[in-house]
């Protein structure tokens, strides 16, 4: 009887063992899904991150040449060219009155 006993417990216990091992195997199996999710996840967003900081990149070096270009304009060219414009019309101006003076020579100012 006692062997009988010895017997049942035994298969009792690799009853248990094996129910036990199933179910560590579909934790171990859920895990590994979600290991993979989580890996897929992370990859999807790191290039998301990837394209993100290349897009800021971009927009930086964009403003530091706009920002080069700006410092590197010689405002004493805009002046002259603004003072060449302000002189070129105002001989303009003159070669047009002379011009309507010599036309028409009894219009007065």
């Amino acid at each position: 009887m006692l062997e009988w006993l010895l017997l049942a417990a035994l298969v009792v216990s690799g009853l248990v063992y094996e129910y036990r091992m199933h179910s560590l195997t579909k934790k171990i199996g859920v895990l590994e899904n979600e290991y993979w999710v989580l890996k897929s996840s992370l990859e999807c967003d790191q290039g998301d991150l990837k394209i993100s900081l290349s897009n800021i990149e971009r927009s930086i070096e964009s403003l530091e040449d706009k920002v080069d270009r700006i410092k590197n304009e010689d405002i004493h060219d805009i002046k002259d060219d603004i003072s060449f414009l302000k002189s070129w019309l105002k001989n303009v101006g003159k070669i047009a009155t002379s011009t309507r003076d010599k036309l028409n020579p009894s219009m007065d100012d």
